[in-house]
């Protein structure tokens, strides 16, 4: 996805807030938050400004959401990667390795 960063003047910093409890029913994040764990410590975020940034983020995992923060006015990509909710029924490996390929 990618987030327009407006300034907070109380912390002197610009961020954007993607909040997992209040989504667009149908966009990317909110079947995003269907289809994976509901586990923010398994959740890995990946930033990159779209200017000269200094970028990071934080994980609130009281209210279910992600701050993304940079020290500079900027557009941020950021790619968010978790397991699949059934990730622990489904092993990595099939249990038929004989297997060749993908049938379609």
């Amino acid at each position: 996805g990618v987030k327009q960063l407006s300034f907070d003047a109380a912390k002197s910093v610009y961020k954007a807030v993607i909040d997992f409890d209040n989504l667009e029913e149908g966009s990317d994040l909110w079947l995003f938050s269907k289809v994976t764990a509901n586990d923010m410590r398994s959740l890995t975020v990946l930033l990159t400004p779209n200017a000269p940034a200094k970028t990071w983020y934080e994980k609130n995992a009281g209210d279910n959401s992600i701050t993304l923060y940079s020290d500079a006015a900027t557009e941020v990509s950021f790619r968010l990667t978790a397991p699949r909710f059934d990730h622990q029924i489904w092993p990595n490996l099939h249990p038929d390795q004989t297997l060749q390929g993908l049938e379609v």
